[in-house]
């Protein structure tokens, strides 16, 4: 289940969470005692694609199986986060999941810029570079039209 967080908290406190350390809160994920799962976004200052993208960290976690690992507090509030290593395994696999590989070679066989996958794809314009580059799709396109021009 999807809810933005300040169905669960008054605006104000994310705001006030916001002014403490901007950006701190984008998405969380909450495991219920019954065995549900609530992922929350944090309604402030969000694009639809940066919602996305978060919503795609936190199904990535799930995925992963990632366990919160520390407790962190900023003024009076009290949030758990996972190792920085179970971030980066989410942050990729969250890329992966929004724009996958094959999707991707298709677009570079295409010759789509970021720009243009960013839009065909609803996610943000940094997303689509970021695994258009990581991906290797473009040098893999470009080689294979090397080789066959050489043929």
């Amino acid at each position: 289940m999807v809810r933005s967080a300040d169905e669960l908290v008054p605006l104000s406190e994310l705001e006030r969470l916001d002014e403490l350390q901007p950006g701190c809160f984008s998405a969380a994920t909450i495991h219920l005692p019954d065995g549900g799962v609530v992922a929350l976004t944090n309604p402030l200052n969000q694009s639809v694609a940066r919602r996305d993208s978060d919503l795609a960290h936190e199904l990535a976690h799930l995925i992963l199986k990632h366990e919160p690992s520390q407790v962190n507090r900023i003024g009076d509030l009290t949030f758990f986060d996972c190792d920085p290593e179970q971030e980066e395994e989410a942050n990729w696999l969250a890329g992966c999941l929004l724009l996958p590989r094959p999707l991707l070679l298709i677009a570079a066989r295409q010759g789509l810029t970021a720009e243009q996958v960013a839009e065909e794809n609803a996610v943000s314009i940094q997303m689509a570079r970021f695994r258009l580059n990581a991906s290797g799709v473009y040098f893999q396109v470009k080689r294979g039209s090397r080789q066959t021009q050489a043929r």
